[in-house]
């Protein structure tokens, strides 16, 4: 799920960049009141290895092809990210690099901090 998007173009930015993923994660054998809610900085890539982990499958040999899981990352902590802008925008396709939440996305993307590419991943 890419959770809620900014589609508010009062941002000043040509095509909102605002995203919130989201994971909905259910470990085996934990019980909780209420959703355990965490802004730690993980990534879609980090998927697999949470599943396998949770599965008590993941071992040394696996962290080549699955090196992170959600649980390697905490509240607070820092990760470069990068976010493309697709061609079928109508525009030159864009990279950006950052370190940080959708709102240091938003400041690159608004300072023209990136770097036109040719190929999408």
């Amino acid at each position: 799920d890419h959770g809620i998007h900014d589609d508010d173009d009062s941002s000043g930015v040509e095509f909102p960049t605002a995203a919130t993923p989201m994971f909905l994660i259910k470990e085996k054998n934990v019980h909780r009141e209420n959703i355990a809610m965490c802004s730690a900085p993980i990534s879609y890539e980090d998927f697999q290895a949470t599943i396998l982990e949770n599965m008590g499958l993941l071992g040394p040999e696996d962290e080549v092809i699955f090196p992170d899981s959600i649980y390697k990352y905490s509240e607070g902590d820092l990760r470069v990210r990068v976010w493309y802008d697709s061609s079928f925008s109508g525009k030159a396709s864009m990279k950006y690099v950052f370190c940080g939440d959708t709102c240091e996305l938003e400041r690159v993307v608004r300072e023209n901090e990136g770097e036109e590419v040719s190929d999408y991943p």
